[in-house]
């Protein structure tokens, strides 16, 4: 192969390599063949530098690697990563507590495995859902725990287009199951005290001037369904006049007045039936409060049955009193007449015999007792309820079974004074020293000079009524004690009860302030229930509803749960509704996913800056290296020797320049860079910029058609300034150096004017120009306007950082104009500080980040 093939092989390979870096310019191509060899030795050494800078960079980016991999583990919510065959590949801390199992035991099964029955449907769709969409969806399992529990869990899942196995599925999960415990124990507190109230063996009625409320032996004692007894009054259900001769309507109000004023009060109260016969009572009255308002609610016991026991035993008492005097008086008068009295005493004691059978009969625990307050009889229910044997009566006193004796001896004092006591509430202690409660009535029979004592056993009554209370106590301490706002609401949107944290998140004090208000003008300020607002039910459901969504009236993040309340008949009453403030949570949950942008955008740009600046450092690098070793194994004429030289010399500039800005740059990154300050002339100091700049410009490929142009306003006298002369230099020259690299023909013009407050230095060129969406990007670190400009233009993108922190220190500032792309205009005002002083002075700031 002859040399001239030789050379042209060489070439054509040269101009390969030449037009991979970019460079298209043909008078490359005419050069000479040593000019080639030493761009190929270049180009080798160039190769070597990149391996390195490889090598680095992947070690940088397992660094980084490992921190997303800490964040992940340590995330304060479960985090799955999953395939679209619902294959665990990745689940963090939290997530291994949601199913009380290891890493180990999860990876690589089917996630399935641990979702209950119930909710495998849910998971399915909500998966099918999430790879259909971009966006994120939500819903709520049930999942089966390594001990056979379960868990309420909500997923928020995303297809994750960054993971390394295509089709992945990233979920997000927090356990709910408090919330549905809490739910659960509300709804059977409920239930329990509902149950208590329908089915009591006595009537309730809740009472203003009309019947509010019912239950269903309210119904059995009037003959009225609980719709017709709500809205009648007291006085549709009683005769016109009591039994004492008393006006019904006058009595009711008296007796509700004296209720409402001390609280409680008990009497006996003749009702009427729907049929129209009369019904005996004995009525509890109780006062309560309701949305800010006292209501009554009477307690009504059917005591028709034990009246008429009553009048019967007083009719007979009566009658055998009446036969007692007319035997005796028949006895002195018509002693003759034996046998007649004898028939009549034999119907006497089958009279008697009868009476007694009644009340040997009756359920109601009958005692007879003596002057000496002896017991002279008792009925087996009596025997029963003392636990006294019947051959053990004559020697028993009555007192014995009173606990509190005072209490007996006050109601025995008004019977032997001829009055009748009625329903008094006591207590007795039986032989086996057990306690009853009772309610205690007593009449005198006169003829006899004997007591008879009527106890009713209310003991199983009050334990019931105590259970009721309790329940109901306890049911409202918890309703008010739990942190997770509770309300009602009718079908109307009107708010029936709420407790005191509802109340406190939509900014009220007192739950009081609530009831009656409507329901979306409370949450949303609005006068009209949101179609959007799954707990404003406008779509009538019947179902539970659970949403989530960011409440702009109460400027909060709120997850709301709506269910209906059935009645018998089969239609909804009303809603139980929670609402929680998941602010924090969202916004801990938003912070991270910035923080992890933050972190991926600081890797992007560290790599780039990286990548830039090994590419900067190693041009001038390969130019020092390459031509030295040329200059030293090789004699040239003395011209080529002062193009080598000329070419290390401009290369050695460049290093200098790239090593000054990473200074800088750890000066600034470590928020502390130190100026000299002093009195100079600013004319001065541009010239001398112009001068360097007019010397050095020629040397530069294709800048020959530049013009070069320094604005001075005061250029026949000094402006002197009171200022660092060194930073300004390099402010200028940092805005010089890109004017130039960036500006291939037309002008370069720069120079200052005086303001109103100090001078505009000012750099205005003919160049490409900056986009004006990249006007604040230029000025951040290891950024350019366009990532196609490093490649094509060289740079590190610190210049113009460096040169905006640099004005900020002198208290300036510093702007771009430009005639995109017809060029660029880069000012900074600068204050105007005189000082006659003419030492310098050393002035140490810190940057602001």
């Amino acid at each position: 192969m002859n040399n001239k093939n030789k050379n042209d092989k060489l070439r054509a390979k040269a101009r390969e390599i030449l037009q991979k870096r970019g460079i298209k310019n043909e008078e490359y191509y005419k050069q000479s063949l040593e000019s080639l060899i030493e761009e190929l030795n270049i180009y080798q050494i160039e190769l070597e530098q990149q391996n390195e800078e490889l090598r680095q960079t992947h070690i940088s980016m397992e660094a980084n690697r490992q921190k997303f991999v800490d964040l992940f583990e340590n995330a304060p919510i479960g985090y799955f990563v999953i395939s679209t065959k619902m294959k665990i590949i990745r689940i963090n801390k939290i997530g291994c507590e949601f199913f009380e199992r290891d890493q180990q035991e999860l990876a690589n099964t089917a996630i399935t495995d641990y979702i209950a029955p119930d909710s495998q449907d849910i998971f399915y769709f909500h998966i099918n859902k999430t790879l259909r969409t971009s966006n994120p969806q939500t819903c709520e399992i049930v999942i089966k725990t390594k001990i056979n529990t379960q868990k309420h869990i909500k997923l928020t899942s995303q297809i994750d287009e960054n993971y390394s196995e295509k089709g992945t599925i990233r979920i997000a999960a927090v356990n709910v199951s408090e919330t549905h415990e809490d739910q659960r124990m509300l709804k059977m507190s409920k239930e329990k005290y509902k149950a208590i109230f329908d089915y009591s063996g006595d009537g309730f009625l809740v009472l203003t001037d009309k019947i509010e409320d019912c239950n269903k032996q309210s119904s059995n004692i009037f003959g009225y369904t609980k719709d017709e007894l709500i809205g009648m009054s007291p006085i549709d259900i009683s005769p016109k006049y009591q039994p004492n001769g008393t006006n019904s309507n006058t009595e009711a109000y008296n007796k509700m007045g004296i209720a409402l004023k001390q609280g409680h009060i008990e009497f006996y109260w003749q009702h009427q039936h729907k049929n129209g016969t009369l019904i005996d009572t004995q009525i509890t009255l109780s006062v309560f409060e309701s949305k800010n308002e006292n209501k009554l609610i009477a307690i009504i016991r059917d005591i028709t049955e034990q009246r008429k026991t009553q009048i019967t035993l007083k009719e007979k008492t009566d009658e055998i009193e009446a036969q007692n005097e007319e035997y005796i008086s028949l006895n002195e008068e018509l002693s003759q007449k034996y046998q007649q009295e004898r028939i009549m005493t034999e119907n006497l004691i089958e009279s008697e015999q009868k009476f007694r059978n009644y009340i040997e009969a009756s359920p109601t625990s009958i005692v007879i007792i003596n002057t000496k307050n002896k017991i002279v009889y008792a009925n087996p229910f009596a025997l029963k309820l003392m636990s006294i044997p019947k051959n053990e009566l004559g020697d028993k006193s009555i007192l014995s079974l009173w606990p509190n004796k005072s209490d007996l001896e006050s109601v025995l004092a008004k019977v032997i004074n001829g009055n009748k006591v009625q329903n008094v509430e006591t207590t007795i202690t039986n032989n086996n020293k057990t306690e009853t409660q009772v309610l205690l009535s007593a009449t005198k029979v006169t003829k006899e000079k004997q007591i008879i004592l009527y106890l009713h056993d209310i003991s199983k009554q009050k334990q019931l009524d105590k259970q009721v209370f309790l329940e109901k106590e306890q049911w409202r301490r918890t309703f008010n004690a739990v942190s997770e706002g509770i309300f009602l609401i009718d079908n109307n949107y009107q708010i029936l009860l709420c407790n005191p944290a509802f109340a406190r998140m939509v900014g009220h004090n007192s739950p009081d302030e609530l009831i009656g208000a409507q329901y979306f003008y409370v949450i949303h300020g609005s006068n009209q229930p949101k179609t959007a607002c799954a707990t404003c039910r406008t779509d009538n459901s019947d179902e539970t509803v659970t949403a989530e969504y960011y409440e702009p009236n109460l400027k909060k993040f709120v997850r709301t749960t709506s269910t209906p309340v059935i009645n018998s008949e089969g239609k909804v009453e009303f809603f139980v509704n929670t609402m929680q403030d998941i602010t924090e949570s969202k916004n801990a949950q938003k912070e991270m996913r910035i923080a992890m942008e933050k972190a991926e955008n600081a890797d992007k740009l560290k790599s780039a800056f990286l990548a830039n600046m090994s590419h900067e450092i190693r041009t001038p690098m390969n130019g020092i290296i390459g031509f030295t070793e040329l200059l030293r194994n090789k004699n040239y004429s003395q011209s080529k020797q002062e193009r080598l030289f000329n070419i290390i010399q401009s290369s050695s500039k460049q290093l200098l320049q790239l090593i000054n800005d990473i200074i800088d740059l750890s000066k600034i990154e470590a928020n502390q860079i130190t100026m000299h300050t002093k009195e100079f002339d600013l004319n001065e100091c541009l010239l001398q910029i112009e001068e360097q700049l007019k010397m050095e410009l020629p040397k530069k490929k294709d800048k020959d058609k530049l013009h070069i142009a320094l604005d001075l306003p005061t250029a026949n006298s000094p402006y002197f300034i009171h200022s660092s002369e060194t930073r300004i230099q390099q402010i200028m020259n940092n805005l010089l150096n890109n004017a130039t690299k960036f500006t291939h023909k037309g002008h370069i013009k720069f120079g200052y004017k005086i303001v109103a407050d100090g001078i505009q230095l000012y750099v205005e060129d003919t160049g490409i120009g900056i986009p004006e969406s990249a006007h604040d990007v230029i000025f951040e670190r290891f950024r350019q306007a366009d990532t196609n400009v490093a490649t094509k233009y060289g740079g590190t993108g610190l210049g113009l950082f460096i040169t905006k922190q640099l004005v900020e220190l002198l208290n300036g500032q510093i702007r771009v104009e430009n005639n995109y792309p017809n060029g660029a205009k880069f000012l900074v005002n600068l204050p105007q500080n005189f000082n006659s002083k003419k030492s310098s002075e050393v002035i140490t700031q810190k940057i602001q980040e």
